[in-house]
């Protein structure tokens, strides 16, 4: 949508024109943007777009309504609530009279005009209820005041208290300055009854038209689940800004990540029809009996036959193989696609949105052949994973990447923090989760978006572990081909459930019949998935994650052929380290010499140390000893009494010690 005609000029929609009432039939009417005629078209008559830029011009608030709602199902609430002049300050106008004034214009309006600047109610759109809020710009701006401001919580109080999706149609929505403080005070409160919303698992889509500004879009359409807004809408935070920014276009916002896509209001109807109906039908799996393998397809066989890596490698890589793009166009209905991560970029390298399949709703996530994943495309996956888990969508992943951007531009950092992210929370999934890799799945990055609680392969779609990641992919065939594990490989090995066949020779051949293979084959998964509650689904995926390549023979005897071979390593280090102690113990190592000094320096220093007395040595001198005690005169104790003598010890004579 953002290639639309009129599109390019950033500025063509920066000011309504008012088309008098008056004003004869027959009277010429141009587009100011593109000069086109728009009087007798069909486009302007009833939506108000010009035939030829698709310019879009501004609406009352119930004229909206007119054209999104089906007949007779609005019923509008709070309509009761009446502004009234909280302060009291200078003005040329007081409040209250400027309100009845404002009222009194738009009395005659659609439907009966409106008396605020917030038309709340509830409608059916495709059949499907919702609550929705529709700012009127022409009413004082669409400033949002206490009145308000308190219609907008009452409308998400009852969308949270019903679970009901919440539509926003939000035009304009700066603050009331004029009713001062409590004016300011209604955006930190409508962004807390958003909070409660998403809390109670209430969808809520917002909808921005030429100009949404201000409260209206930084506290009510940023809080919304997805964002869409009309072709050439001026959006912003409203105020003075520093360098003049004070808004950017819808396409300028759609490239930088901050919404989700740009719908014309011609089918606007349409596109919120199938979301509501996506929503409607969240946590129910009803596969639509037409989508089958077709007749006369190949079935899957018991054994898949060997392929060579490098011919599997040839096949997967192939230009006319069906990428995930064509996968998603012949099998998803319903297809609206989410652009960006909403932290300032849309990465190229995924391909995320919401459809059906089979007739099963759910969220989708498919990598982009030949573009390598970074930082911003894991924060994109992150945050559709997160969406789906809040509106309990299972989320299908469509698996065909080279691996991570290495190049030198990349910041590796960012994009380890990011994949680490996106990993952790698909283990954290409490919906279920189904990956089928489609073309070749390389390193890190192929086994991240590979994780579901039921993975699937095509016939001729490959692992490439490592070694290809950032380098030349006809260069690196040969060291891909060495490093790649085919379909049947990965069956043997446990890391896959099931081998999705193709037509011969393989799916480039008949894109359509592959189609319909893969196709069957991702809804019986769902269906298989879908009598599994929450807590068990959790538990049975860290079951499977836990042992990923341990659950088959040949995983098993592969993992023991490996204990086998680090364990032989092991013996043979230890025979190395062995040989090499007894030689060190068997070698006679040479003589080490004392540098000689100078004389005089070695007259006056004495560099040998004292030798010490060795053990016989030291036995000779103690025997010395002892002869040269016993040579000496006896002992002879002085005179005593009797007692003492004969209580002194005898000594004896012949003995040789001291």
């Amino acid at each position: 949508m953002a290639d639309l005609p009129g599109a390019r000029d950033p500025h063509f929609a920066a000011e309504p024109v008012t088309i008098p009432d008056h004003a004869p039939i027959n009277e010429a009417l141009a587009c100011p943007s593109c000069g086109t005629e728009l009087s007798g078209a069909d486009a302007f008559e009833t939506f108000r777009v010009c035939p030829g830029c698709r310019r879009h011009f501004p609406i009352p608030a119930r004229e909206r309504l007119r054209l999104l709602v089906d007949p007779e199902s609005f019923r509008e609430t709070n309509a009761e609530l009446v502004s009234i002049e909280p302060l009291v300050f200078r003005d040329l106008l007081p409040v209250p009279d400027r309100l009845v004034e404002a009222a009194e214009r738009f009395a005659s309006g659609p439907g009966g005009g409106v008396s605020e600047a917030v038309l709340t109610g509830t409608g059916a759109i495709g059949g499907h209820e919702a609550v929705l809020i529709v700012l009127d710009h022409a009413f004082l701006g669409a400033s949002i005041g206490p009145v308000a401001g308190e219609k907008i919580l009452l409308a998400m109080e009852a969308a949270s208290a019903r679970r009901l999706p919440l539509i926003a149609l939000c035009t304009a929505g700066g603050a009331r300055t004029q009713e001062g403080l409590l004016g300011l005070i209604q955006a930190p409160k409508i962004a807390a009854a958003a909070a409660r919303l998403h809390r109670a698992g209430a969808p809520f889509v917002s909808v921005l038209a030429h100009p949404a500004t201000g409260a209206a879009w930084t506290a009510l359409a940023n809080q919304a689940d997805i964002i869409l807004a009309e072709p050439g809408a001026q959006i912003g935070p409203g105020g003075q800004q520093p360098r003049g920014e004070a808004v950017e276009t819808a396409e300028e916002l759609l490239g930088r990540g901050m919404l989700d896509n740009i719908v014309d209001r011609t089918s606007l109807r349409q596109t919120l029809a199938a979301l509501l109906g996506l929503f409607a039908d969240r946590g129910a799996y009803r596969p639509d009996a037409s989508l089958g393998a077709p007749e006369g397809a190949p079935e899957s066989p018991a054994s898949p036959p060997r392929v060579p890596a490098w011919e599997a490698v040839a096949l997967a890589r192939r230009p006319e193989r069906p990428c995930a793009r064509d996968y998603l166009a012949r099998l998803v209905s319903d297809w609206i696609e989410l652009h960006g991560d909403r932290c300032g970029a849309d990465d190229a390298g995924v391909i995320t949105g919401m459809g059906r399949i089979g007739g099963i709703p759910a969220t989708f996530v498919a990598g982009v052949r030949g573009q390598p994943a970074e930082a911003g495309t894991f924060r994109k996956i992150e945050r559709v994973l997160r969406l789906a888990g809040h509106l309990e969508l299972p989320v299908v992943t469509l698996v065909d990447t080279p691996g991570l951007e290495t190049s030198p531009e990349s910041d590796s950092a960012q994009t380890a923090a990011a994949l680490a992210s996106a990993i952790g929370l698909t283990g954290l999934l409490p919906v279920p989760v189904v990956s089928a890799v489609i073309g070749e799945a390389a390193g890190t990055a192929g086994m991240a978006l590979g994780i579901g609680d039921r993975i699937l392969m095509q016939e001729h779609a490959v692992y490439t572990v490592g070694g290809a990641e950032g380098v030349d992919r006809r260069a690196a065939a040969p060291l891909a081909a060495s490093r790649t594990l085919t379909a049947a490989e990965c069956e043997r090995l446990g890391v896959v459930d099931t081998i999705v066949p193709e037509p011969h020779p393989a799916a480039h051949a008949e894109p359509e019949t592959a189609a319909r293979l893969l196709g069957a084959a991702l809804v019986t998964a769902l269906a298989d998935l879908s009598s599994i509650g929450p807590r068990r689904l959790l538990d049975e995926r860290a079951t499977k994650l836990r042992t990923l390549g341990q659950t088959t023979p040949e995983a098993r005897e592969a993992a023991r052929y490996e204990v086998r071979e680090l364990q032989e390593l092991q013996r043979t280090l230890a025979r190395s380290l062995g040989d090499l102690r007894v030689r060190l113990e068997g070698l006679h190592l040479p003589q080490i010499s004392v540098p000689q000094l100078p004389a005089p320096v070695r007259d006056r220093v004495h560099l040998e140390p004292p030798a010490l007395p060795s053990i016989d040595r030291a036995r000779t001198e103690l025997i010395e000893r002892a002869v040269r005690l016993a040579s000496r005169r006896p002992f002879e104790p002085p005179a005593t009494s009797d007692a003492m003598t004969s209580s002194a010890p005898q000594r004896d004579e012949r003995s040789d010690e001291p």
